[in-house]
């Protein structure tokens, strides 16, 4: 994103300055990035005992937990379970926030656990302090990873212990806390990087998931709070994004949507309509990793932002200003 980001405003400076060098040289240098990049993230086919991975949508409302919602999610989820298996799927990617696992491991859940799909999905664990997961299991073995990075009022309240006045704001499942650290999901044979809704807006935490090797990247997300504004479609874009970034194929799986799955090359292979009880299916493709050099871009834009202002700073120089002003063009007036 920061390549591509750069390039736009790189255009735009070129234009306002009517510089045609300087346009054809930015565009030249984006096109050959560009081409070399899409040489390289070609994904390659992965294992044939891992032919094919699942995103399931079990089109329920999640964001009115007071309306029987809770209690339809685990008869959702068992056919979509159910649908994955007849269509040879060998993991399925569920959503965030279904369910409430307890203290223990395997965790409490309103549906049945198969032995076959592999399963990955979000919810929540823990009796205080209580942790926003992710949980991976096949073959009777568990993995959990807890997300690291909260929504501020929305999953957790800062400052409540310095400020009094927000002991008064409650959230309705009360304040999480973040994972001491990231983690990805070791479970049998599989390796997964989860990004738990929120987390997806986020290149660094794709890229440190996609250091870690997974076969793929998990997003598992509720965007129900989010209907009918362009929420939804703002936080598919990014996962699309995390994708290309850390070169690696992306699951996303919401309880409405959109859940789809995404090519290592930010392509969508596969993806359900908003809304209503879905699954999509999709080989599942082994991607090069991310960039090895990835750690440039924000380097050299957090370097400009000291750059810049200094080189305009050194041109602005009074000593320099009045030396220009001095200087008499060549066969000028003696």
């Amino acid at each position: 994103i920061y390549l591509a980001s750069a390039t736009v405003a790189a255009v735009n400076v070129s234009l306002a300055r009517r510089s045609p060098l300087g346009l054809a040289a930015t565009v030249g240098a984006a096109g050959l990035a560009l081409f070399g990049w899409n040489v390289r993230i070609r994904p390659l086919p992965f294992d044939e005992g891992y032919a094919l991975v699942a995103a399931g949508q079990p089109g329920i409302d999640m964001s009115v937990p007071d309306d029987g919602s809770e209690w339809k999610i685990g008869p959702a989820v068992d056919a979509l379970v159910a649908e994955a298996d007849r269509a040879g799927a060998a993991i399925l990617v569920l959503p965030e926030g279904i369910t409430r696992g307890g203290a223990t491991i395997p965790p409490y859940t309103g549906f049945r656990i198969p032995k076959r799909p592999a399963l990955v999905f979000g919810g929540q664990r823990g009796l205080g302090p209580t942790f926003q997961s992710a949980f991976g299991v096949a073959d009777g073995r568990w993995s959990v990873a807890d997300k690291t990075r909260l929504v501020i009022f929305g999953e957790f309240v800062p400052g409540r212990d310095l400020l009094p006045f927000l002991s008064a704001f409650h959230l309705p499942t009360g304040d999480l806390s973040a994972g001491e650290r990231l983690e990805g999901l070791r479970f049998g044979k599989w390796r997964v990087g989860p990004l738990v809704c929120f987390e997806a807006l986020f290149p660094d935490l794709g890229l440190r998931q996609a250091s870690l090797d997974p076969d793929f990247l998990a997003v598992m997300s509720i965007d129900d709070w989010f209907q009918d504004t362009p929420a939804p479609a703002r936080l598919a874009s990014a996962s699309r994004w995390r994708a290309v970034e850390a070169g690696a194929q992306l699951v996303r799986a919401g309880t409405l949507g959109k859940t789809m799955i995404v090519a290592p090359t930010g392509a969508i292979s596969s993806e359900a309509p908003y809304g209503g009880r879905r699954l999509v299916v999709a080989p599942l493709h082994k991607g090069p990793g991310p960039f090895p050099f990835v750690w440039l871009f924000p380097a050299t834009s957090l370097l400009s932002l000291i750059g810049i202002p200094l080189a305009k700073k050194m041109r602005d120089r009074p000593g320099l200003a009045s030396s220009k002003e001095g200087a008499q063009p060549e066969g000028g007036e003696e």
